[in-house]
């Protein structure tokens, strides 16, 4: 009887089976995370690119401004988004605005790939529009 009521091991017993469910739960939290963060870089970058057209005086020239502005932001958030990833899109967008689409793949990043594997969408689409001339 004396060898039933030893619990030697017992957590260690515990441990290997908790943590497998652990590690899944942490790992789910930090892709969200990361997902989260991608989301908002990416928003950010179209809103400031969109932003930086206001001074343009022509179609070009407002292509031109928000190209290079999303460039330099994107090559700021360079250890985290790539900016090869991303596809900048600025155009006209009706007489008196200006649009600027900024669309980021997650897959080539290896924690984006595992948000399609929990249900995120790995490409990333985010526009902001700007009056033509300011607000």
């Amino acid at each position: 009887m004396v060898a039933l009521a030893d619990d030697e091991g017992s957590a260690a017993v515990e441990f290997a089976l908790v943590a497998p469910f652990l590690l899944l739960i942490l790992t789910g939290i930090m892709v969200a995370g990361i997902h989260l963060a991608a989301l908002l870089a990416v928003s950010n970058t179209a809103m400031e690119a969109a932003r930086a057209t206001i001074p343009g005086m022509t179609a070009n020239e407002r292509r031109d401004l928000a190209t290079a502005r999303a460039d330099a932001l994107l090559a700021a958030y360079e250890p985290f988004l790539d900016a090869e990833d991303a596809d900048v899109v600025a155009n006209a967008s009706g007489a008196n605005a200006f649009s600027v689409q900024i669309t980021y793949d997650m897959e080539k990043f290896a924690l984006g790939r595992m948000a399609g594997v929990m249900g995120m969408p790995t490409t990333i689409t985010r526009t902001a529009v700007v009056a033509n001339g300011g607000y």
